[in-house]
């Protein structure tokens, strides 16, 4: 990743040393949190330039795509045209030579070619079709703009623009913004050191605390253990963040688009199948041979509800809707299920709507559901339940 400020050499041409220092401090400052909590190795920093490493394409550019919606918001609120940091960011991937902190090779070549391009100018972040390959392009929109010719590079170089408007994070909360204003506003030359690295701890703490909520630019590896992390890491979340109801006053909720509400079936449905797949194990190499020496009306009771799991599924939606008003995979896709006067759901409610939903699903073959893609906006068994799912 290389970065620069957009018309830098104008405008320290015209400014004066403490103005030119003071911004490159608000640069720095602004930035280095973020690519730290991406894993990002700033290997030099020249000017209001910085070079940086990572060791994942995704990490990169969603780091990019954080530090892009924090200036903007930065710049949002600067009365002097002056103090702005209009930041193009590009991202190139390919191998390097690492030598007394410094790196060398045609993927940095590249890179410093990219800078120079017309069609990435201040605020905007563009990347090359290496690193478009081997995001995860499932969490990041890029547009093709097509082959360009690049000086000293033997070969046309494909590249893409990151438009900000169309990704999945779009702005950053309120605390943010109050520790962005407050943190630029400190870095004054008469601000003493220790104000200036309090400032910056509360910054880069704010900054990590929101990017772990937000679950933004997991690390992308090979390594099994590492992968093995991620997931069980997104599960907890799933199974212990807050319900949106307990994060959205009533009456800014709406009924769910159908689309989220097949995700979140589809979650619970992956959740399910891996559970099943657990038990039957559990139970054939564990608790069959210990606890059953010969064959009974309760083994038979134990295999025919693994053979069909409709009491097992039956137990877990009726046990999240009833304690958390959504099951996992609602939690996941920020839905939930409430009465239509917007009451939660009580006991006898979510087991008869439990109940409804199993037979739609396993015995009608989600027949029932299907009234949701219609203006109803209401499955069948939302009908006879008096519920809605909302977001």
């Amino acid at each position: 990743m290389l970065t620069d400020i957009q018309g830098y050499s104008s405008a320290s041409a015209s400014s004066s040393r403490e103005e030119i220092l003071g911004l490159i401090r608000r640069h720095n400052q602004l930035m280095q949190p973020v690519i730290s909590f991406y894993g990002g190795t700033i290997v030099k920093s020249i000017g209001d330039a910085f070079l940086v490493t990572f060791t994942s394409a995704t990490d990169a550019v969603v780091c990019a795509i954080i530090i892009q919606l924090i200036l903007r918001e930065y710049n949002a609120k600067q009365k002097n045209e002056s103090h702005k940091l209009n930041l193009r960011v590009v991202i190139n991937t390919g191998d390097v030579s690492v030598e007394k902190n410094d790196i060398y090779g045609d993927a940095v070549n590249i890179t410093a070619r990219m800078e120079g391009l017309e069609c990435f100018p201040g605020n905007t972040i563009g990347i090359s079709e290496s690193t478009y390959l081997l995001m995860n392009r499932n969490e990041i929109v890029a547009d093709k703009l097509g082959p360009m010719e690049l000086k000293g590079i033997p070969y046309p170089v494909v590249v893409y623009l990151v438009p900000l408007e169309r990704q999945k994070l779009t702005s950053i909360p309120t605390k943010l913004l109050e520790l962005v204003e407050k943190s630029v506003n400190n870095i004054a030359a008469d601000v003493d050191h220790d104000k200036f690295t309090s400032d910056l701890n509360e910054w880069s703490a704010a900054v990590t605390t929101f990017l772990s909520e937000k679950n933004l630019g997991h690390r992308i590896s090979k390594n099994i253990v590492k992968n093995a992390g991620v997931v069980h890491r997104s599960l907890r979340e799933t199974f212990t963040q807050t319900s949106v109801l307990g994060n959205k006053p009533a009456a800014e909720l709406k009924d769910a688009d159908p689309m989220t509400r097949c995700k979140a079936f589809g979650i619970d449905a992956a959740i399910l199948f891996v559970s099943l797949i657990l038990l039957r194990w559990l139970w054939a190499l564990i608790l069959r041979p210990i606890f059953f020496s010969s064959t009974g009306i309760y083994e038979h009771i134990v295999q025919f509800n693994l053979n069909y799991p409709l009491v097992l599924c039956f137990a877990y939606f009726l046990v999240f809707w009833f304690w958390r008003s959504a099951s996992p995979g609602q939690t996941a896709t920020r839905t939930a299920v409430i009465m239509d006067d917007g009451k939660v759901m009580d006991f006898a409610t979510a087991a008869k709507r439990s109940a409804l939903f199993i037979v739609s699903t396993m015995l009608l073959f989600g027949l029932p559901a299907l009234t949701v893609f219609l203006s109803m906006k209401k499955t069948m068994f939302d009908y006879l339940c008096g519920t809605r799912v909302v977001e």
